[in-house]
């Protein structure tokens, strides 16, 4: 029998996750995070007062952005993501004004261009082809170094303010660590040939990460402003991580050098890896480290920047 994914698109795997859960309730519980959040935005328009129009990039669900401080500051603002139904529902969810949703448009977009190159389709091919864990592994380094070398340009116009919520943990590496369970779970491939083909999809995710952020700096006009924020900590709520994040957190905040010393012990590197190339590339104007109450179970500590890009 055939190895059939189904339905495994950037798409339906981004719905998938961001529609997870009760979003009434995460909305509800996230108040304080997008106050937070939206404190960091204000420091942008205080900056630029004349910034009319903004992009929000992998908008998700949009619980963790006030959509209507943002209409009240700008005339147009773009929501980017590769879920449009998770967009809508969170649009309508913060029960905004005719005049209001009439500044928004929505823009859908698979930052990787995974889809477009058919990424896990080949990948399901090869499967089927039942070639070996090393075939596997090239192929993953061959398409992610095209991925990540093609034109970073999505956006046709750019915006003064550029927003991108937290997405450097998700860009293409989730997804293949699920279709690498399923491979698991049909038992087609040993746990070491498994990690083998991880390993590799591992080691060209830094490229991946550049053009993402490339992708920022071009949607970015120049002399504008950008606001990054990255989920730099994922903390189970009855561990140790979450813990000392509570102890040193004041007002969902967290002194900047304890959560340095966090993210140095228990910090993504995916996350790392993405947020030394923004700084990089930018000029920091202001950071700052949040905490994030998740769902009952899980928090992340978020690195919050905002910055303009290097002249």
């Amino acid at each position: 029998m055939a190895f059939k994914l189904k339905n495994f698109t950037v798409e339906a795997f981004n719905r998938d996750v961001n529609q997870s859960g009760d979003l009434l309730a995460k909305y509800r519980d996230w108040s304080g995070y997008r106050v937070q959040v939206s404190a960091l935005i204000g420091e942008a328009f205080a900056r630029n007062p004349k910034t009319g129009k903004a992009l929000v990039t992998a908008a998700g669900t949009l619980n963790d952005i006030d959509l209507r401080f943002l209409c009240s500051k700008l005339a147009m603002l773009t929501l980017s993501d590769a879920d449009t139904d998770g967009m809508e529902q969170g649009i309508a969810r913060q029960g905004l004004s005719d005049a209001e949703r009439g500044k928004i448009e929505i823009h859908k977009t698979d930052y990787t261009g995974a889809n477009g190159s058919d990424f896990f389709g080949k990948l399901e091919t090869l499967v089927n082809r039942e070639v070996s864990a090393a075939e596997i592994a090239d192929y993953l380094k061959t398409a992610m170094s095209a991925l990540a070398d093609a034109p970073a340009q999505v956006f046709t116009e750019r915006c003064p303010l550029v927003i991108s919520c937290p997405v450097y943990t998700q860009l293409l590496y989730t997804q293949i660590e699920v279709f690498l369970r399923l491979l698991f779970e049909a038992g087609l491939y040993s746990h070491d040939d498994l990690n083998c083909i991880l390993n590799a999809a591992y080691g060209a995710m830094p490229g991946i990460l550049r053009r993402y952020n490339a992708m920022l700096l071009s949607a970015c006009e120049p002399g504008g402003l950008l606001v990054l924020l990255s989920d730099i900590i994922e903390m189970n709520r009855d561990g140790e991580a979450y813990r000392k994040a509570r102890q040193a957190a004041k007002d969902g905040c967290l002194d900047v050098q304890k959560a340095e010393a966090m993210t140095a012990q228990y910090g993504s590197e995916l996350s790392i890896i993405g947020r030394g190339d923004f700084r990089l590339k930018t000029e920091t104007l202001q950071e700052k480290y949040l905490l994030w109450p998740f769902d009952e179970n899980k928090a992340y500590l978020v690195y919050a920047c905002l910055a303009n890009k290097r002249t």
